[in-house]
């Protein structure tokens, strides 16, 4: 090992080792609820209580109507994972009968962190009068009330006059500020009421990861690190330039990787 690339490798041990991707996470509340519901009897799963790590399966059943939710919900100071997996089936009866799976946790970290999130729904012979309506959120709460840094609202099946088949995606890539208190929901809720004879189904998933922003004091010496790499690198391509005699050209591009890290309330578009 040369000593540039021993004083390299000190470098990036240090800033590691000053917990530059280290976060406290606080996860102060969580609740999740599995449920159906068939002619006025009911059955249900649920959780009200934050455990770390969490991982579980939710069921609930009335004849052939069913819902389920998996989860695998983990945190610490490299960041967090949150993973859902959606089961629905609804069979249709002239009786009101409903499959559904809604909750969310909220929490606060004590560094900036990247949240990466992902939505997907898709639902199959939602004929009849079987409605389908799916409402997710990412929301920023101050002391003046709710901020939506997303919110989409879906909706499918016969019954509200949209497709009984098709597939719902959201995904997002949010900066999200230290010290401030944040709640990522889901619902998802498939009715009917109206005929018989039609079973439809759907299925999921919700995956969100919290990644911690390197500490401002770190930064520099990230930064420093980059370039006595470019350096280094730049040294080996200006000696092969002029043993070969010819023109050195150098392109530098810089990449802010967006403005913010904002990204717009959803539109309702499927993307």
């Amino acid at each position: 090992m040369t000593i540039r690339t021993f004083a390299l490798a000190t470098i990036f041990a240090a800033a590691i080792g000053s917990n530059a991707f280290a976060a406290t996470i606080d996860v102060f509340e969580m609740g999740m609820t599995t449920e159906v519901q068939v002619d006025g009897q009911d059955d249900y799963d649920s959780t009200l209580t934050v455990v770390n790590p969490f991982v579980a399966t939710h069921h609930a059943q009335l004849g052939l109507t069913e819902a389920t939710t998996v989860f695998d919900l983990a945190w610490g100071p490299a960041g967090g994972r949150f993973d859902f997996l959606f089961d629905n089936v609804i069979d249709s009866t002239p009786d009101i009968a409903f499959s559904s799976n809604f909750g969310g946790v909220g929490f606060i970290s004590d560094v900036d962190v990247w949240l990466d999130y992902e939505y997907i729904y898709a639902f199959d012979n939602l004929n009849g009068g079987i409605i389908l309506t799916s409402i997710n959120s990412i929301a920023h709460i101050t002391d003046d009330g709710t901020h939506f840094l997303l919110r989409s609202v879906r909706r499918g099946g016969a019954g509200s006059l949209d497709p009984p088949s098709g597939i719902f995606t959201t995904t997002r890539h949010i900066l999200l500020e230290a010290g401030e208190h944040y709640t990522v929901s889901y619902s998802i809720d498939i009715q009917d009421g109206f005929v018989g004879g039609v079973i439809g189904t759907g299925n999921g998933s919700l995956h969100f990861t919290l990644t911690p922003v390197p500490e401002p004091a770190t930064a520099p010496l990230l930064a420093f690190a980059g370039v006595a790499a470019f350096r280094r690198h730049r040294t080996v391509v200006d000696t092969d330039a002029l043993l070969q005699d010819a023109p050195r050209l150098f392109i530098c591009q810089v990449n802010p990787n967006g403005a913010d890290g904002f990204d717009a309330p959803d539109d309702g578009k499927t993307r």
